[in-house]
């Protein structure tokens, strides 16, 4: 950085154009290599996604100096988006929900915890749930038909590594995935489950394991009624709560030291 200007580059955010001055005593010889180390830090942030030999990435002087695309650059950015939500329904092959990018409401505050819920989609300003099944469709940059997913319960983390992800069982989905034309879906056929409950949706894409975001699987039983024990009934028993739709064992309700005087 000796041969820049107080060491010094000018980043300007809108016309995403980076300057480095060379003291008018200095030169650059032709054909010679430089290496400039530029921390995020500073202020200089790349777009999220950029392309191998991104053509956006160019180079010059604007005098003597023609701008060129720069030749080789790494792509930043590839996989999965986060923060992703799916609605699926016990035994339904297929999702309800679209896509990630329907909500309306920016920074919904709470955010969307159950992509089941219709009031709560209304509230963040999301498309409605489809009326029929559809493929799961998890969005990114620059997927592949070989990642994949897999689900877990929702109180654990996606492992770092791909060979310790395991799926839960009670998931099955189509074998061949497809990756949109764009590159910006996979699309997931049939995706099925036989439990309902929350899960965390992990993506593997290369090397690396990604945290997409959740799915809500509720019983196939239609609002305002839960399931027991295979049947859709109004309420639930006692000690027991809603939990995406199926009456789940409440943990508070049955410490030892909850009396009935407590509050719940």
């Amino acid at each position: 950085a000796s041969r820049i200007a107080s060491a010094t580059a000018f980043w300007n955010r809108t016309t995403q154009i980076l300057t480095m001055p060379v003291p008018v005593a200095e030169q650059l010889d032709a054909f010679g290599t430089y290496e400039f180390k530029i921390e995020e830090s500073q202020g200089f942030i790349l777009p999220d996604e950029l392309f191998r030999n991104d053509p956006r990435l160019s180079i010059g002087n604007g005098r003597n100096i023609p701008t060129s695309v720069v030749k080789v650059s790494p792509m930043v950015g590839d996989g999965p988006y986060t923060d992703q939500k799916f609605c699926m329904y016990q035994y339904e092959k297929g999702v309800r929900t679209g896509s990630r990018s329907t909500c309306t409401v920016v920074d919904c505050d709470p955010p969307v915890q159950d992509p089941c819920s219709r009031p709560e989609l209304d509230r963040c300003g999301c498309a409605e749930l489809n009326d029929a099944p559809g493929p799961m469709q998890v969005e990114g940059f620059q997927l592949y038909e070989e990642d994949d997913v897999a689900f877990i319960p929702l109180d654990q983390e996606c492992p770092p590594q791909t060979n310790m992800l395991r799926s839960v069982n009670s998931f099955t989905w189509s074998s061949e995935r497809q990756a949109s034309e764009m590159r910006n879906r996979l699309i997931i056929q049939n995706l099925s489950s036989v439990s309902t409950g929350y899960y965390r949706v992990c993506f593997k894409h290369e090397s690396e394991v990604f945290n997409v975001g959740i799915i809500s699987v509720r019983p196939s039983c239609t609002s305002p009624l839960v399931m027991v024990q295979g049947s859709c009934v109004r309420y639930c028993p006692l000690h027991k709560i809603p939990i995406a739709g199926e009456c789940e064992l409440d943990p508070v309700a049955t410490r030892m030291d909850a009396v009935d005087t407590q509050a719940l």
